[in-house]
């Protein structure tokens, strides 16, 4: 089953609905340390998404809101570097299609123990 995760627009707190309760994470700063090939998926305002593989650099920082999907072994996350990123990662035509929302990055919890390390 998954839970319903809602971002708050500061991209500060993160409610996870678990078993009926809300339940609030702050978010989590993940450093790279080592180049590591993750999913990306894009985001459309439409009602598909599309995806990619891309590699992030060592020492690139990552922030996760909350604790990823209850069931699932993914977290969704957001590059420090997003904007800049973003025209490596992303195809053009993705980035150009009228109804482009945006990206994430995958991480399983087996990337995230093996090729990350927490700092705050």
């Amino acid at each position: 089953m998954l839970i319903p995760i809602v971002f708050q627009p500061s991209w500060q707190v993160v409610q996870i609905l678990r078993n009926g309760t809300m339940v609030e994470q702050k978010k989590r700063l993940f450093r790279a340390k080592n180049d590591v090939r993750l999913k990306a998926v894009i985001l459309f305002s439409a009602p598909f998404t599309d995806g990619c593989y891309v590699v992030l650099s060592k020492g690139d920082i990552v922030t996760i809101d909350g604790n990823g999907y209850h069931g699932d072994d993914w977290f969704q996350a957001l590059p420090d570097r997003y904007k800049e990123l973003e025209k490596d990662f992303i195809p053009e035509d993705s980035r150009n299609y009228g109804a482009y929302g945006g990206y994430a990055l995958i991480i399983t919890f087996s990337e995230l123990e093996q090729h990350f390390e927490e700092i705050f």
